[in-house]
């Protein structure tokens, strides 16, 4: 089972990436599903080994590099990783998904 260090980004989010912290090391790609708060925001990189985004219910908003194409997710949708890392991932609503 795969492991991800993904990085939860606080708001405002146009803050430059290396100043964040709260790891959420040890969250488990595909055992469970994340539970995002409105306007909560992580990132994810190749370390994470994602190869998809699936929504279980509400609405995110989502950003792979190069940021040329932002996509919004809605309940029963899904991303498959294009290979852009890192990715970023917002919720605009209370919001599950879950990582493949």
């Amino acid at each position: 089972m795969a492991f991800c260090g993904m990085k939860t980004i606080p708001f405002p989010f146009w803050l430059p990436f290396p100043t964040l912290a709260n790891s959420l090391a040890g969250v488990a790609v595909g055992a469970k599903a994340m539970h995002l708060q409105p306007d909560q925001v992580i990132r994810l990189d190749r370390s994470c080994r994602v190869s998809g985004i699936a929504v279980e219910r509400g609405v995110v908003w989502v950003t792979d590099t190069p940021a040329g194409r932002d996509l919004l997710l809605r309940q029963g949708e899904n991303l498959p990783a294009r290979g852009g890392w890192p990715v970023v991932v917002q919720a605009l609503s209370e919001s599950v998904i879950r990582l493949s």
